[in-house]
């Protein structure tokens, strides 16, 4: 009997094979545990210490193999993303394809109606929100960048906790957000839940993450792994990424680079997971060129 049905399959491109993929991962391996990595987290540091690695030298921690691969096996493999009212958003698995999103709050702005480049005001910031939550190729938002027309005040981020709540007040899709330090982010935890429906239910049906930004090379700053502790403590989604410049914070090798923005992502998910195992994380690394002409970070 012949099947009706149709198998569909989503194209990949790939300049890695598997075995050079497996090598880059094992050179990886000898970086964290020869070379080690700098924290700047006492509390990262603490449960690194806990677990076996060596802070002998407390300006770079040398993570055992061990460690590593004990990180990938309690990290989850499947993550769901859900809509403000808790329905299903989308999961990330591998297999699901590409999932696109958008940004509210861009720090400059083209004025659809004059035509002219200008600072972002919290008025578009509410227009674009509405326009994400009604284009339906857009899946999710990434509330990322510092708003010029807000202060940073004493005490963390202003603008982002502003950005944050406009969105939140005019968009249902799940938001990712890039802040400045784990207190900013601790408020905006705070504010989700209030939205959710408690701080369980954001766990369990998660429609807010956040982002952690090692320093290349081979830097894990204080506020980015505080970030990451309390996303592991609290359930919620982190993206961890660094941005290794080739040729100037990274070898110059395409492999080597590689090799840099592994290296940061693994050591930052094994005190994650250290903290509590099974804590959601993604991995967004964005490894590029150093500019010549500039000499700044071709983004």
């Amino acid at each position: 009997m012949q099947s009706n049905s149709v198998q569909f399959k989503t194209p990949m491109f790939r300049i890695l094979s598997d075995k050079q993929i497996e090598e880059l991962h094992f050179v990886t391996l000898e970086v964290l545990e020869r070379s080690g990595v700098a924290f700047e987290s006492a509390e990262a540091i603490r449960l690194l210490a806990d677990a076996g690695a060596d802070v002998t030298n407390r300006d770079r921690v040398k993570i055992p193999s061990y460690l590593v691969e004990r990180a990938l096996e309690t990290a989850p493999k499947i993550i769901t993303l859900y809509t403000r009212e808790g329905e299903p958003a989308f999961v990330l698995d591998g297999l699901s394809g590409a999932h696109f999103g958008s940004t509210p709050n861009p720090r400059e702005y083209m004025d659809p109606w004059t035509g002219r480049r200008r600072k972002t005001y919290v008025a578009d910031m509410i227009d674009q929100s509405r326009l994400i939550d009604a284009l339906p190729n857009i899946e999710w938002c990434w509330n990322a960048t510092t708003n010029l027309t807000l202060p940073i005040v004493a005490g963390g981020d202003f603008s982002g906790r502003v950005s944050l709540l406009q969105f939140l007040r005019n968009c249902s899709k799940p938001v990712f957000v890039e802040n400045v330090d784990a207190r900013s982010l601790k408020d905006m935890i705070e504010l989700c839940a209030i939205v959710g429906g408690g701080e369980e239910r954001l766990r369990k049906k998660p429609f807010f993450g956040s982002s952690s930004e090692p320093v290349s090379p081979l830097i894990e700053g204080k506020e980015a792994v505080n970030k990451s502790l309390l996303c592991a403590e609290k359930g919620i989604p982190n993206i961890i990424y660094g941005m290794p410049m080739a040729g100037a914070t990274a070898p110059a090798t395409f492999a080597g680079c590689l090799v840099i923005a592994n290296a940061e992502i693994l050591s930052q998910l094994v005190a994650v997971q250290l903290k509590k195992p099974g804590a959601p994380v993604i991995v967004g690394a964005i490894p590029s060129v150093m500019d010549m002409k500039t000499t700044i970070f071709s983004y």
